[in-house]
């Protein structure tokens, strides 16, 4: 399983966060994709062929490690951890 490291988020941001499986996947394509969100808040997340997109909102702050888990159209089942860190901004 690969790890990412995506930017970090603030306490009440929403963002989006992109993985590219193109090179795990070869002429293979996803077929479908779910995530573990470990504490996390997402409103949505979206694949297409070749990638996969996850919205998260800052809600606590900590490290997390999402887990997305892929399966392709030929059958494979491929996973990749991201951390990200959500923080408080200071008020000053």
């Amino acid at each position: 399983m690969s790890v990412i490291c995506w930017p970090n988020l603030a306490i009440g941001e929403l963002l989006d966060y992109k993985l590219d499986w193109s090179d795990d996947l070869g002429s293979d394509t996803i077929a479908s994709s779910s995530w573990d969100l470990d504490g996390l808040t997402s409103p949505l997340d979206q694949n297409d062929d070749t990638s996969t997109t996850l919205w998260l909102r800052g809600v606590a702050a900590g490290t997390y490690n999402p887990i997305n888990t892929v399966i392709t159209n030929g059958g494979r089942e491929i996973k990749a951890m991201a951390s990200v860190r959500v923080f408080e901004l200071d008020a000053d």
